[in-house]
């Protein structure tokens, strides 16, 4: 695990959560395409997530990843015409690109739904920003890499290289965490 990194966090209520990371453009949340799905409050944001209608059904974590290898790994610059973007998951599940965020919501919802304890998670990657899930297991703590394209790493433990740092994540639940000061 990396240095100071905080894998379980604090919680904090949105209003505090979004408070603490307005001036941090790299882990800010929920930025909706104009005209597409009205801006919601961060809360709202992520129950309309949950209650996505995926087309794609999974009853096995490695649906999840087989799913995810097919989509391709887009800033949305390139897709959106915007700096930062994070789309709906049903939009990204049509679309099959985005950047890490996109993967990432999907998959949390997914593995929402497969019933696992399952966090989005967004903050650091070897400094820079990054969104991933984080799991709760029995057997410990696993990071989620949803833009893994390869058989691995798409599951691992947190350390070693690429380093994570969580600065905040959301549950199934839809509470919110504060994890580090990037």
């Amino acid at each position: 695990m990396g240095a100071g990194a905080d894998w379980k966090g604090r919680l904090v209520p949105p209003s505090r959560l979004r408070a603490l990371i307005q001036d941090q453009p790299a882990l800010r949340a929920y930025h909706s395409p104009a005209g597409r799905r009205p801006p919601k409050g961060l809360a709202a944001a992520f129950e309309d997530y949950l209650r996505a209608r995926l087309a794609v059904r999974v009853t096995r974590w490695e649906e999840i990843h087989a799913f995810l290898r097919t989509c391709l790994y887009a800033l949305d610059r390139e897709v959106h015409g915007r700096e930062e973007i994070w789309i709906h998951p049903e939009d990204f599940e049509r679309a099959r690109a985005g950047d890490c965020e996109d993967h990432a919501l999907w998959a949390w919802v997914q593995f929402v739904r497969l019933g696992w304890d399952a966090r989005f998670t967004a903050g650091l990657m070897d400094e820079g920003g990054h969104g991933w899930i984080t799991l709760y297991r029995e057997e410990g703590i696993l990071v989620c890499e949803s833009t893994a394209k390869k058989r691995a790493p798409f599951l691992f433990a947190p350390g070693g290289r690429p380093r994570y740092l969580p600065v905040w994540s959301v549950d199934r639940d839809c509470r919110f965490y504060w994890h580090a000061t990037p």
